[in-house]
């Protein structure tokens, strides 16, 4: 049978729809409800009769029926507006009202099959073979192990996503792909592309591989997916962390969570437009690059290149990247004119008049979305005035806001307002969302929403009730359109309608809303959007999403700007939040102007407790470098300001002080300075003070003069950290023992100080923490002659503190330099004297580093063969009072560099000024207390020195006891330092014989632990 109406014929008999004499193709299912309709057009149809009639026991969308009937009424030319076709009755359900006559008499109808909904994304696919290749091939090497990367590049609508999802429709069933966009606009929770995927991931587990796939301390995860929590709900927790090193965990349990995924099956993890991710996921992108190399994951990465310039955070990511061997670029380029003539016809549906199709592939020059725009023109019937020279009159540069623009014409005005309210929301928005805020029926959002989607203006998500908009300039246009008024209403709206919805204290919104807010805070409520603003920073911050907890906090800032009465004190609490958040991100410079600006106002306040934690702020633990004169002040100011009130602050500002010049220039002067600050925290159970003092204490205690003392704080300090629950508390105290003991040479102490601190380091997972862990293991290692040890913990600790640690290249050369001396190897004076500058540039963290920095050339000198430039340097340092240097952190390892040189040189005067400084030490052991350089026993250069001064029996018997110590101790390259220091002092008396008797005896202790320094330091001997 068939039914005539309008222009058009149903054919029941053939199927088929045709109007004006040509076929339209419909979907099947869309023809059932046409034909459904029409056969009882006499009566209003319900919607539950043509879902029983048409999709019988299917579990279907809500929006499936809409969207069919909106593809109907577009197939015929009739449009929600007009309703001349297909009526919709509200409440009740849809009729056929076009008047039915009898069909013409017509000629066999014209096959031009077109589409007219929304393209499917492979029929209109054309060429991109060869990224296409290039993307199966890094999947073959990342599926047998080595993990890739590739980042796809082009321009907006140059077909990224397009190409991505070919490429996964040819890779389904040998992996399992999994998408996450980055979010268009603010308001997106921290890691969010990191979310989706780590959602969908979980999702294909059942509850027992799932917990195979966990492992300890992955309960980091909860605060990406708590919905994780109610799957394994005894998943470990792990200890609380804090700053950079909380977020490094956090990113290494994601990393072990994917690299045990990838060993069940191959992954492919496509993070989409990441010129619009935050931050903080560009930093895990960065992290899991590296951390994925060995494992069976093929990360796909698109972006836009007009987007990124060399100051976007997206750059310095695509910097890093580009020094990875595993990573390639692959910049996707316009389409051929042969591509996208043909593109343009498949999209059209049919052929296309020559002129036109020509104007357009010039037009698009090449670009996909710029020619399946203007090709659904075409498709329904819009006409293109052709201009001079065969041009179309359509306007460039804003061509493509011109296309999307004549899209959005052909929608009904109710539509179009749903469309911008929907665009306020974002990209992607929830249809429960939509209906909150524009108050229409569920009903008739939906069968607007369908209109949109015939469109192809919107796209149905897999997840009910989820859309998105079709393309970002298709959302862009839409908000573009309303106006400042209307924007600060409909972000108010947004924030509210997701405050009835998900309630006020949601986390998972929280982000959203603050940015909601924040857009209608010039016409709303500012400080309503600075205490949203405050709490979605402080949960980022929880979840160690910091540059997302400062973004959060500028914007309290701003917001606060537009109050009436903007209250001075709040402000500079959000600045010092602001500033310590910028800290924890890693943005030393940014925080200290913030610190800087909010002194200011404490001090214009008077508020000394703002004032000492803007002071305290600005010497942070964990930076490495000398505080300005600036610093000081401010930190000498800070303690005037608090006086005795406020002891918990003053006793932290009172630790600080005892790092810096001139307060901590003289060792007494740091004892009064922690003594006082020690007194003032009696009784406190506030962790952040006591770590303070801990540290405060530790550098009053360095040096040789305070040993026992030292040891005292070290196990306080893990008593305290363990009863505290404060890992980095108990962390400091084995480091600290670590360092006393050395100077004791007390090694079994000293490893069993080295393993504790190891492997709480290895639960906390901290960069910073494990990175030091291993030097102090490499140190013990090198201490007890065991250099291949030493060597591979080398390597381990290069690439721990790689882009983690400050500092930790220089701090690993300068250990490489000390294991190639010890092993005897040379170094050429060039690189000797680079490492000099950069291991120097770390000793300038603390006071009064001169000292050794003038020792330290010397050593070089000597070892480069520069003996006259040793002499005049040691006389140099001599000149000074070095009677009267502070016996600090390096005053040991200064006399050891200055004994070595004055025996190197035979400088009998010095020597005996040595001398007599060192024997109050004679029992100790020559350390550096920061960088743990262990050089020898104290006993054994008194031997030495004993002998340049001429008492050649004493230094005999000082270097034998020397000998016989360092070895009982298992300190097997100090004993052997000792036995070259006995063969030259019998060298020296002409004791040729014993001297060559040593030789023997030194070269086989030499070759039980792989040193061949003897041949070096005494190449005239036989070897």
């Amino acid at each position: 049978m068939e039914w005539a109406f309008r222009d058009c014929v149903l054919s029941e008999e053939l199927f088929q729809l045709r109007r004006a004499g040509r076929v339209v193709k419909l979907e099947p299912k869309v023809f059932h409800v046409f034909r459904f309709l029409v056969e009882n057009r006499a009566r209003v149809v319900s919607k539950a009769e043509i879902l029983d009639h048409v999709w019988p026991g299917e579990a279907i969308s809500d929006s499936v029926l809409p969207r069919s009937v909106a593809v109907i009424r577009r197939a015929v030319g009739d449009t929600r507006a007009k309703q001349q076709v297909i009526q919709t009755v509200h409440g009740h359900g849809y009729r056929f009202v076009a008047s039915i006559r009898e069909p013409e008499a017509m000629a066999p109808p014209v096959e031009h099959p077109t589409e007219v909904h929304e393209s499917t994304r492979g029929s209109d696919f054309v060429g991109r073979q060869a990224p296409l290749e290039r993307l199966d091939h890094a999947f073959q090497e990342a599926r047998s192990g080595r993990g890739r990367i590739a980042l796809l590049v082009g321009e907006p609508g140059i077909g990224k996503t397009r190409t991505v999802e070919r490429y996964l429709e040819q890779v389904a069933g040998r992996a399992g792909p999994y998408v996450g966009t980055c979010f268009e606009g603010e308001g997106a929770p921290p890691y969010w592309p990191f979310v989706q995927i780590l959602r969908a991931l979980i999702d294909e587990f059942d509850d027992e591989p799932l917990r195979a796939a966990l492992r300890v301390g992955d309960a980091d995860l909860l605060a990406l997916v708590p919905e994780l929590a109610e799957r394994l709900p005894r998943v470990s927790e792990s200890e609380p962390l804090e700053g950079e090193q909380a977020r490094f965990r956090l990113f290494d349990s994601l990393a072990g969570f994917l690299r045990r995924s990838a060993q069940m099956r191959p992954r492919v993890l496509v993070l989409e437009d990441l010129h619009w991710a935050d931050r903080d996921s560009m930093l895990l992108t960065r992290f899991l690059a590296g951390a994925l190399r060995d494992s069976a994951v093929f990360m796909i990465g698109t972006y836009r290149d007009l987007d990124v310039r060399r100051e976007h955070p997206l750059g310095e990511l695509l910097r890093e990247l580009s020094r990875a061997p595993h990573c390639e670029r692959i910049p996707l380029r316009g389409l051929d004119a042969a591509e996208s003539a043909e593109l343009l016809r498949r999209t059209a549906g049919k052929e296309i008049e020559p002129g036109v199709s020509d104007a357009i592939v010039d037009l698009a020059e090449g670009n996909p979305f710029f020619i399946r725009e203007l090709a659904l023109l075409v498709a329904e019937d819009g006409s293109f005035e052709m201009g001079e020279n065969d041009q179309l009159l359509l306007q460039l540069p804003q061509g493509i806001r011109d296309a999307v623009g004549l899209r959005l014409e052909s929608l009904s005005a109710t539509c179009r307002q749903l469309l911008r309210q929907a665009a306020v929301i974002g990209r992607d928005f929830n249809a429960r969302m939509l209906a909150e805020v524009s108050g229409e029926s569920y009903e008739a959002q939906l069968e607007m929403l369908g209109e949109a989607l015939a469109a192809g203006i919107l796209t149905e998500d897999s997840t009910a009730g989820t859309w998105s908009f079709s393309h970002a300039l298709v959302r862009q246009t839409l908000y573009d359109e309303l106006g400042l008024s209307q924007r600060v209403l409909a972000h108010r709206d947004t924030a509210m309608a997701l405050e009835r919805i998900y309630g006020d204290r949601s986390p998972e919104h929280l982000a959203e809303r603050a940015f909601h807010l924040f857009e209608s805070a010039v016409g709303g409520d500012p400080m309503r959007s600075v205490e949203v603003s405050v709490r979605a920073a402080g949960l980022a911050h929880r979840q160690c999403a910091y540059d997302e907890a400062v973004r959060h906090f500028d914007r309290a800032l701003e917001a606060l700007d537009l109050a009436e009465q903007a209250d001075s004190a709040r402000r500079c609490e959000l600045l010092l939040a602001g500033a310590e958040a910028r800290w924890d991100a890693g943005q030393r410079e940014g925080a200290h102007a913030q610190f800087r600006r909010a002194a200011d106002i404490a001090r214009e306040i008077d508020r000394p407790g703002l004032l000492a934690r803007a002071a305290v702020g600005m010497r942070s633990y964990g930076d490495n470098t000398r505080p300005d004169a600036d610093t000081v002040r401010l930190l000498e100011e800070a303690l005037e300001a608090v006086g005795d009130r406020f002891p918990i602050w003053r006793a932290r500002i009172l630790s600080r002080l005892t790092c810096c010049e001139p307060h901590g220039r003289r060792m007494i002067d740091r004892r009064r300075l922690s003594a006082e600050a020690a007194a003032l925290v009696e009784g406190s159970a506030d962790p952040a003070a006591l770590f303070d003092v801990f540290v405060g204490r530790y550098w009053a205690t360095l040096g040789p003069d305070a040993l026992e003392e030292r040891v005292a704080v070290g196990r306080e300090a893990i008593r305290v950290g363990q009863e505290l629950r404060h890992p980095r508390l108990v962390l400091l105290g084995h480091d600290t023992l670590v360092g006393a003991h050395l100077v004791l040479g007390e090694f079994d102490a000293v490893g069993r100080h080295v393993e504790a601190f190891g492997e709480l380091a290895s639960e906390l997972r901290q960069p910073f923490f494990e990175f030091h862990g291993l030097m102090l293991k490499i140190v013990y290692a090198m201490n007890r002659g065991c250099f291949d040890e030493a060597e591979a913990d080398l390597d381990r600790a290069a690439n721990r503190g790689r882009g983690c640690v400050r500092d930790s290249e220089a701090l690993s050369a300068g250990i490489l330099f000390w294991l190639r001396d010890m092993r005897g190897e040379t170094t050429e004076p060039s690189d000797a004297e680079d490492i000099l500058k950069r291991v120097g540039s770390r000793l300038l963290s603390s006071a009064d580093t001169d000292q050794i920095l003038k020792a330290s050339i010397i050593e070089v000198c000597l070892a480069v063969g520069r003996p006259d430039d040793a002499r005049r340097q040691l006389h140099e340092l001599f000149d000074d009072d070095v009677e009267g240097l502070s016996r600090n952190e390096h005053w040991l390892v200064t006399m050891s560099l200055a004994a070595s040189a004055a025996i190197a040189l035979d400088e009998a005067e010095i020597a005996g000024r040595l001398f007599e400084l060192l024997s109050p030490y004679e029992n100790l052991m020559f350390v550096h207390d920061h960088l743990h350089i262990h050089r020898g026993s104290v006993a054994s250069a008194l031997g030495a020195l004993a002998g340049i001064c001429g008492r050649h029996a004493e230094a005999v018997d000082r270097l034998r006891a020397a000998i016989e110590r360092e070895e009982a101790m298992g300190a097997r390259p100090a004993a052997l330092d000792s036995r070259i220091l006995l063969i030259q002092q019998l060298d020296r008396m002409g004791r040729a014989d014993a001297a060559r008797d040593e030789f023997v005896a030194a070269r086989r202790v030499a070759e039980g632990f792989g040193s061949r320094r003897i041949f070096r330091v005494l190449p005239g001997l036989p070897g």
